[in-house]
């Protein structure tokens, strides 16, 4: 491709309306400045000389960001000669590129941007800080206006400023999502949190800085999932049922965090004869068992009545408690794990030292664990 044919695509790039152009380093957010209908003509590089202030004069006292800065034909005119009454003069096809029906120039049109700012305060730091090449822009266009990006090199740090300093909030203080231009979501340019497809079922990391979450949403939002009641479509496709296997195995998404494993999987495994307490159960001993032995879920010597070696369940047990209550209730643990009257013989599953450790003493704040166990009143007897 040639030089000249490169300019030109990336000339015909540059003059896409907003809404053409993808949010993020392309262009402006098309949410943010929605596109305005300017059918006018004008060069910034060829007034660079005399400055902004000498054209956008109400820009330095201007406090809001709805301000209309649009230089008026009165300014215009101090310098270019404008005869009304000698249109070949005026050359009114100079500036303006579009005409209504009864031969007046199409008037300019333009939407306010959904933001809070004011060029006053800012009026120190200069103008081509925030619309960069604006100075050599050869038309209007809007690819020139401020992105989040040009705003944190000067508010991150110290002198960061929350989300509804420059955005527009609700009356109950949170940020306006539903703009006349579209829903608000967040880029990810600040912290990573693009609100993609995906993002329902991986925020949980996002979702710890709660203040950060509710700068746009009410808590009864995250109620509707967090709830135990109510599951999106989003989160789960359809017959996730016989596929979860594989997120369950690899806690992603965290199945926790929405299912209790005694309430919800348990039952659900023991309906689907996966579960130890299922009649017909093919991964359980069919002999002296409720299982048909057909098939083995733990390997040989995973638990059994002695301590030692032979109970490779321990480890597992100790390191993810959650995966064992998927399939075996309380009562499956209490068969070994129990110092009560009448139990077949105890296997203390706390390890050498423990009925004198902090452990102990911070466990035994709660009676109500130590009686699944141990009788009340009784002394622990620990291996």
């Amino acid at each position: 491709m040639t030089r000249a044919a490169l300019r030109t695509l990336l000339l015909a790039a540059a003059l896409l309306p907003a809404a053409a152009r993808a949010d993020g380093p392309a262009g402006p957010s098309p949410l943010i400045y929605p596109a305005a209908d300017r059918p006018l003509r004008f060069s910034h590089a060829a007034h660079r000389s005399e400055g902004c202030a000498s054209c956008h004069t109400y820009a330095r006292r201007s406090t809001r960001a709805q301000d209309d800065l649009t230089p008026r034909e009165a300014v215009c005119a101090r310098c270019h000669r404008i005869d009304r009454a000698r249109p070949e003069r005026a050359a009114c096809g100079t500036c303006h590129t579009a005409w209504t029906a009864l031969g007046f120039p199409r008037p300019v049109v333009k939407r306010a941007p959904q933001l809070k700012f004011s060029h006053k305060l800012h009026a120190a730091t200069g103008c081509v800080r925030c619309h960069p090449g604006v100075e050599t822009a050869s038309r209007p266009s809007l690819a020139h206006l401020p992105r989040m990006a040009s705003c944190l090199e000067c508010h991150e740090g110290k002198r960061r400023l929350r989300c509804s300093g420059c955005h527009l909030t609700d009356p109950s203080g949170r940020l306006r999502t539903q703009l006349d231009t579209g829903v608000l979501k967040p880029s990810g340019s600040l912290r990573g949190d693009r609100h993609g497809p995906d993002f329902a079922r991986d925020h949980r990391q996002l979702g710890k800085d709660s203040a950060y979450c509710e700068s746009c949403h009410r808590q009864d939002q995250c109620l509707r999932c967090h709830d135990n009641t109510y599951r999106p479509r989003s989160i789960h496709g359809s017959n996730y049922a016989l596929l979860h296997g594989v997120d369950a195995r690899r806690n992603k998404p965290n199945c926790s965090a929405c299912h209790r494993g005694q309430s919800f999987c348990l039952p659900c495994h023991e309906r689907s004869a996966v579960s130890s307490a299922a009649p017909g159960n093919p991964f359980q001993p069919g002999v002296g068992g409720v299982g048909t032995g057909l098939l083995r879920f733990h390997p040989t010597g995973w638990s059994g009545r002695t301590a030692g070696a032979g109970n490779l369940h321990a480890n597992q047990a100790r390191r993810n408690m959650r995966t064992c209550s998927s399939c075996h209730r309380e009562d499956a643990c209490l068969s070994c794990h129990t110092a009560l009257p009448g139990r077949p013989a105890s296997i203390s599953p706390h390890g050498p030292g423990f009925a004198k450790s902090a452990k102990c003493r911070g466990l035994a704040r709660n009676k109500r664990v130590c009686h699944k166990c141990h009788a009340p009143g009784a002394t622990p007897a620990c291996r």
